[in-house]
């Protein structure tokens, strides 16, 4: 998922959880893009809060706004959302080799909730 079309490095996953405020890492996946831009998906919870964050390169994509990566997780056809019922939170980051990725996050849902309607296939840690 870099640039140079060598393998992205991501840190290593927090298996434990101490407490309910603790990142706890779930699963993940990868895949493709319809423009051939590989992605990572990486499935977590936290405060009793699920998530997913969706990791891809920027190029292309750079000055882009957030409202777009709603329509575009749909038409990639990543996520359904419940319509009117999505938190979806962009920010640029540098990998672990040094290139600019979107880290999109959403919101799945809480205890109470659930604002996507999916049966996501997620590899699980080992």
């Amino acid at each position: 998922m870099t640039t140079n079309n060598s393998k992205a490095i991501y840190p290593k996953p927090n298996l434990k959880r101490e407490n309910k405020n603790d990142i706890f890492d779930i699963g993940w996946n990868e895949g493709v893009l319809s423009d051939g831009r590989p992605y990572r998906m990486e499935y977590w919870e936290q405060n009793e809060i699920s998530h997913l964050t969706f990791i891809f390169s920027t190029l292309g994509l750079r000055h882009i706004s957030e409202d777009f990566f709603v329509d575009f997780l749909k038409q990639e056809e990543l996520v359904h959302f419940v319509p009117g019922m999505y938190t979806v939170t962009p920010s640029r980051i540098i990998d672990a080799a040094g290139n600019e990725m979107w880290s999109v996050k959403i919101v799945i849902g809480d205890e109470d909730e659930t604002f996507v309607n999916d049966n996501i296939t997620i590899q699980p840690y080992h």
